[in-house]
């Protein structure tokens, strides 16, 4: 059983073939199995460092590995022999008080159906495979079905029996296909043993692997699978996104992540695919075109045409037009990954393609385009990408207008890049100097025609504004005097029910009150300042008795933990876009990798800001591990697009700088208003207003509670500043502060009202670019063998996934 979420088809079946290995092993092994003079796992394979010392030794001898003490800090992994199979289930069958458990049972069943339904399909299409191929695929399934003979004295009428798949009508992709249904709809099998299999122990068994012609096919044919149930749940996402029911950037996170998982399923197959080499993507038709020589064989792609009236061949020219300009526009890109805000996995693609020297493209390439060319035909025309980014970016820079420049550079830079078209921009300079014959597209096009990339760029926008406001607004500790001044005028009534600091109050709902007050909400005046003097960081001990009079006069004790700290908003939104940002090569995401990342959001939901897991969500957080812990790739996808949508909902749009300007705005007018009550405060006064400012709202607790830090001073309570306060606040709400940033998400900005000049061009040093390096030009890196070899593709996923 997969310990994780369910991972691809092929990784599903490879886990069903290793526990039937592993519990035959294990349980030989631990009534006294032994083959011969040599014990079963004779042949280890180290995953961990070699074994050392006595272990060594004894996994050289005769003594069964159950016996052989293994260091802790290693773990080996035993290659069980296919021929061992049915020796150890007669030895397993005949001794006493054997049971077989659930899991193993369901493991067992489901690889011989599938292994046996997908050879009758092969010889049904009358696919060829060599004689050898053949005879070692009928062998396997032959062992497995006298494993299954030789225990069912002990197996027990559970219902485990995997039910054959259906027979759709279709070409041989579509019957294969149906061969893996089984492990389609794993979600619906019961996937959970009623018995749960042991916890990993030192040592771990695998079955033997096969590298025959007929396994290679069963696992390309599992990797299209794949694929397409992929590129279904893709399609339904971005209907989901042109309903309203998903923002742009969760549809477009999610999509470029099943790139991510298509690649790592392909990685997962690499040794096999090795094993086939260039003679798979040679068996599929190609026109042997290369880009860097294209001339418009096949026209230029018209966004006009409809398809519903193209023949095939029309629409496999309008496809070829579409990813002929898109690899142009691409290469460009590559070229400029240092001043990229995102980089998309198709572009990293080619990048990669480019670094490595490599003439092939790799098939998850080709299935990203195949996706490109999905939402280009379908959705591209109608969800506006384009005008939904330059809305998001004229909104984000409309709120920055008050910022100091030294804290909104890298948001200018995030919300400015695209100001205007840099590729447009090249090849205009690369007419002027000659060396493209004229410009055959409007300004904008790449971003028109991929709806995903404009959501990639509106997520990193507001990540930006995250990663940088975060500092910005915690820091001088502002908001949390705020609120708390906020909060006691609302408890004592001090101001009207109709006076809402609506955007303040927004804040407070989304950080939670650890991010504000120590323990419960106070109540009283002397609560107030206690808990306002613990927030920036004084010890609970400073408000015990003192035990020395001499040792405490004068001294406010500090303890830093109880300081208040502002939380990120967006766990997942946040992590996604650090791997988009970076552009640099990496692994990509494993099923296992995007479950972990989508738990880890899911419980910082329920954390606050001290990073504790609130208790009466603990099992919330549990019940959505085992939920997620059952999805299939496409499930997980889902699940990312769900988890980006709740984090937008739920303050990762959040503006942080308007917020910490609001609040710093009505601490001055509150500051001024208190100056004329209690006369110049020199601390106050000072020219050091930035760190004293945020200390306003302490002297009007203080003052209320007739207290200071100083335990020797004394003072008599006054509401005096309590009444100042109200009164500034019903005046600053009354004038439009209390909602600034809802009311600008609602208004229209137009280029006008940005000031500033326009910089995106030089952001891409398009001034500094030289057109006599052959790094840049119209084509696709790698050459024309990689286009042809992307074509390829092309044609056998359309072919498997119609």
């Amino acid at each position: 059983m997969l310990p994780s979420s369910l991972s691809g088809i092929y990784q599903q079946y490879k886990s069903d073939t290793d526990t039937v290995a592993e519990w035959l092993a294990v349980t030989a092994n631990n009534h006294g199995y032994h083959s011969g003079t040599v014990s079963l796992a004779s042949n280890p394979v180290a995953t961990r460092g070699r074994l050392k010392g006595k272990a060594r030794k004894q996994a050289k001898t005769n003594i069964p590995i159950a016996a052989v003490p293994v260091q802790s800090s290693l773990r080996t992994t035993h290659i069980v022999k296919t021929k061992e199979f049915e020796a150890m289930a007669v030895h397993i069958a005949s001794c006493s008080g054997v049971a077989i458990p659930p899991y193993f049972a369901k493991a067992l069943d489901r690889v011989i159906m599938v292994r046996k339904s997908f050879a009758e399909k092969l010889n049904l299409h009358g696919v060829k495979v060599s004689i050898q191929s053949e005879k070692s695929h009928s062998y396997f399934v032959e062992v497995l079905e006298k494993v299954r003979q030789t225990l069912q004295p002990l197996w027990k009428d559970t219902g485990t029996k995997a039910k054959p798949a259906s027979e759709p009508s279709g070409g041989l992709f579509r019957n294969l296909f149906s061969t893996l249904e089984v492990y389609q709809t794993s979600e619906k099998f019961d996937n959970a043993p009623d018995v749960p299999p042991p916890p990993p122990s030192q040592t771990k068994y695998i079955a033997e692997s096969s590298n025959s012609i007929a396994d290679i096919v069963f696992a390309v044919t599992a990797l299209l699978d794949d694929y397409g149930q992929l590129r279904n749940e893709i399609n339904k996402l971005w209907a989901d996104y042109t309903m309203g029911r998903l923002d742009l950037a969760a549809v477009s996170v999610a999509t470029n992540m099943s790139f991510e998982l298509a690649r790592s399923m392909e990685a997962d197959l690499e040794p096999l695919l090795k094993e086939v080499g260039a003679s798979f993507a040679a068996s599929l038709d190609s026109n042997g075109l290369s880009l860097q020589e294209y001339n418009g064989k096949f026209g230029f792609y018209d966004e006009t045409l409809g398809r519903s009236n193209l023949s095939n061949r029309q629409k496999w020219k309008q496809d070829m037009t579409a990813v002929f300009a898109l690899m142009a526009d691409l290469s460009f890109l590559v070229t400029k990954l240092g001043s990229l805000s995102v980089v998309d996995e198709i572009t990293r693609g080619l990048a990669y393609i480019a670094d490595e020297k490599q003439k092939s493209c790799p098939l998850w390439l080709a299935f990203a385009v195949q996706v490109y060319l999905d939402i280009l035909h379908t959705y591209a025309q109608t969800c506006d990408g384009l005008g939904t980014m330059q809305t998001e970016s004229r909104r984000i820079r409309y709120l920055m207008l008050k910022v100091p420049a030294a804290q909104s550079s890298q948001v200018i830079r995030a919300t400015s890049l695209w100001d205007d078209d840099p590729i447009w921009a090249a090849r205009k300079i690369a007419v002027e100097v000659g060396l493209l014959p004229k410009v055959r597209t409007a300004p904008f096009t790449f971003l028109k025609r991929n709806p995903m990339y404009c959501g990639l760029l509106i997520q990193n926008m507001r990540a930006t504004v995250q990663n940088e406001g975060l500092p910005y607004a915690a820091t001088p500790g502002a908001l949390v005097g705020v609120v708390q001044l906020y909060h006691a005028l609302r408890n004592e009534g001090l101001i009207g029910t109709d006076c809402v600091w609506e955007d303040l109050q927004t804040f407070w709902d989304i950080q939670g009150n650890a991010s504000f007050f120590v323990g419960n909400l106070p109540t009283t005046k002397e609560a107030y300042f206690k808990n306002y003097s613990l927030s920036i960081g004084t010890s609970v001990t400073h408000w015990a008795a003192p035990q020395s009079k001499r040792k405490t006069k004068k001294k406010v004790i500090v303890n830093k933990d109880n300081r208040r700290n502002l939380m990120p908003m967006g766990y997942v939104s946040l992590y996604v876009n650090h791997r988009l940002e970076h552009p640099g090569a990496r692994e990509p995401w494993t099923c296992a990798h995007l479950e972990e990342t989508l738990n880890s959001g899911f419980a910082q939901r329920y954390t606050d800001s001290a990073s504790h897991l609130q208790p009466e969500f603990k099992a919330t957080v549990e019940a959505a591990k085992l939920r997620i812990s059952a999805l299939s790739p496409p499930g997980l996808i889902r699940e990312m697009a769900d988890a980006i949508q709740w984090e937008v909902k739920h303050g990762h749009c959040f503006n942080l700088f308007t917020i910490h300007n609001e609040a710093w705005l009505f601490l001055e007018q509150l500051q001024e208003a208190t100056t004329a009550v209690l006369g110049n405060n020199p601390a106050l006064n000072s020219s050091n207003k930035a760190q004293m400012l945020p200390f306003v709202s302490g002297i009007c607790f203080a003052a209320a509670a007739g207290k200071t830090l100083d335990h020797s001073q004394k003072m008599v309570s006054s509401d005096a500043l309590f009444h100042v306060a109200a009164a500034v606040l019903e005046v600053f709400i009354r004038d439009g502060h209390g909602r600034a940033i809802k009311d600008i998400a609602t208004k229209f900005i137009n280029l006008e009202d940005i000031k500033g000049p326009r910089q995106g061009l030089i952001l891409w040093g398009l001034n500094d670019m030289k057109f006599d390096d052959d790094s840049w030009g119209p084509g696709l890196p790698g050459g024309g063998e990689a286009m042809a070899e992307l074509e390829k593709l092309l044609r056998m996923l359309k072919s498997s996934m119609a």
